[in-house]
């Protein structure tokens, strides 16, 4: 009788197999199409919430500004005044720089 119980269990095992691979390659497609679309509905929502915050940040630092004193405002102008007097500086080098090489030449 062992023999014949054998026999049975074997086809049994077989088909188990076969529907349990079938269902995990089911389950499985299905999990990677859920985590894909969970994937970029999440991805969407951070870009949306991102642009929200980012425009909320924007209105906070211009509202601010213009409850900032004068004499901060004037720093600000002091240091666009040092910019230009840089530029300046280096404009005058390159010139110098220019006179010298054509002294050079002569």
């Amino acid at each position: 009788m062992n023999e014949e119980e054998v026999l049975f269990e074997i086809p049994y095992i077989n088909e188990v197999k076969v529907i349990t691979s079938k269902n995990i390659r089911k389950y499985g497609y299905m999990s990677l199409a859920t985590a894909i679309r969970l994937y970029f509905r999440s991805s969407a929502l951070v870009k949306e919430t991102y642009k929200d915050t980012k425009g909320k940040v924007k209105e906070v630092i211009e509202k601010n500004k213009k409850l900032i004193p004068r004499s901060a405002q004037a720093k600000e102008e002091i240091s666009g005044f040092l910019k230009t007097i840089s530029e300046y500086k280096n404009k005058i080098n390159t010139l110098k720089h220019k006179i010298k090489e054509e002294e050079k030449k002569l």
